[in-house]
């Protein structure tokens, strides 16, 4: 593919006056340059955009974050699709830019428009440039690029996919990868499943991966697939999108059988329970929700009251066996004896008692599973009942909880509402 490329730099040269009598800079110091970089019906469609600066004088320009430099032009019957931009680091920069400096910017055109056709189409690209004092409008220069998209065959598309797994299999740097994932985010190509796939599966660094689910269930009639082979990530207490996962469920509704499901129920981490029940309340079966909610409720419970005398007392028995059996089985309730260790360490136990306690204290993890900090994100944001069911169990459980610190918290924030 060689396109034509015409550039363009506002050939007159004048300067603009402002309302304090400064000037702008000549257009004809700017010079923008288009490229196609890639192509293909329905995106992606990527150009990348080039500043040449060749005035005599640096000039100091404003970079805001929070919009675009560049504008375009681009064909009827293209869909403009306005998308929440997330903004990292300053909202404002202020950079220099001194003859001889060349600013890029790769633009995913499939990002910003929707029903991109193939065949013939001419593309007018601006660059604008706001001086760092936010009152001269530095003029525009402009590039025009005609290009000729191709239609988004079969073959073509698998061409691509396998570019793009190429480019997985090699450095898996996050650099390569977000370049992937802004190749495909928001095209429909089925073919481009099997990418999605590896994003989804070996995600590296934080992204979304709402798209590749939307584009993993829509490649194929066989959704029941898709469930199994997604059912197995979101057994992983430690995979790291298991939040979105979940989401998505939930949000689109998907039918997962009660086959598909079966993994998820049949988990022994209580926390991927209550993301199910959170997602799939209604299709838990009544005997399943009764005892998961049972168990919930209990693990975020202090140890009771007459166990945990009896076994604090087990801790300073002469035996050593029966000491020994004592503090197993204070072990196994974790977290949930935490507040009690600390209080009964306030009333000077035995200091055989004390010393084991303190053992106990050490023993129970001080950061919070990320996976207990997923579901609280998921529920905190739910309005069914199941979620709130989860949410008002969470504020009902021990002081010292972060999930019940947090529960209540979000109580207290509605309540203000």
């Amino acid at each position: 593919m060689n396109p034509f490329l015409v550039v363009v730099a506002c050939g007159l040269s004048f300067c603009l006056p402002t309302a304090d009598g400064a000037a702008v800079a000549n257009a004809s110091d700017f010079v923008v340059q288009a490229e196609l970089v890639e192509a293909l019906q329905g995106g992606p469609l990527i150009v990348k955009v080039t500043l040449l600066y060749q005035g005599d004088e640096a000039r100091k320009v404003d970079q805001s974050a929070i919009r675009s430099n560049l504008g375009l032009e681009v064909p009827e019957g293209w869909d403009f699709v306005p998308r929440a931009r997330g903004v990292s680091g300053p909202i404002r920069v202020v950079r220099t830019i001194a003859k001889g400096d060349r600013w890029t910017q790769t633009v995913f055109l499939h990002h910003q428009y929707a029903n991109i056709a193939s065949g013939k189409a001419t593309l007018k690209v601006r660059w604008t440039l706001i001086a760092a004092d936010g009152k001269p409008l530095i003029a525009p220069a402009a590039a025009t690029l005609n290009i000729d998209i191709p239609a988004a065959t079969k073959e073509r598309v698998r061409d691509l996919c396998k570019r793009l797994e190429a480019k997985l299999d090699g450095d898996r740097g996050e650099e390569v990868v977000r370049e992937v994932i802004d190749y495909i985010r928001y095209t429909k190509h089925a073919g481009l499943a099997p990418v999605a796939w590896r994003l989804i599966e070996s995600p590296a660094g934080v992204y979304s991966i709402d798209d590749f689910l939307k584009m993993v269930y829509d490649a194929t009639e066989k959704k029941g697939a898709v469930n199994r082979r997604l059912v197995k990530l979101a057994r992983d207490p430690d995979y790291p999108q298991m939040g979105e996962l979940f989401w998505y469920w939930r949000r689109q509704r998907v039918d997962v059988s009660a086959e598909e499901m079966a993994p998820l129920l049949q988990s022994k981490n209580l926390w991927t329970k209550a993301l199910t029940y959170a997602s799939f309340g209604d299709r838990c079966g009544k005997e399943w929700t009764e005892q998961f909610l049972h168990d919930f409720r209990e693990a975020h419970a202090p140890i009771p009251v007459a166990l945990f005398k009896r076994l604090v007392a087990g801790l300073d028995d002469n035996d050593y066996a029966a000491r020994e059996k004592a503090m197993r089985e204070l072990r196994q309730y974790g977290a949930r004896g935490k507040v009690q260790y600390l209080e009964a360490i306030e009333r000077a136990p035995a200091p055989e008692a004390k010393r084991r306690m303190e053992l106990l204290l050490g023993d129970i993890p001080q950061d919070v599973p990320p996976i207990a900090r997923t579901t609280f994100w998921l529920v905190r944001n739910a309005e069914d009942v199941p979620g709130r069911t989860l949410l008002h169990m969470l504020a009902e459980g021990q002081t010292d909880s972060w999930a019940t610190r947090e529960a209540k918290a979000r109580l207290a924030e509605e309540g203000k509402e």
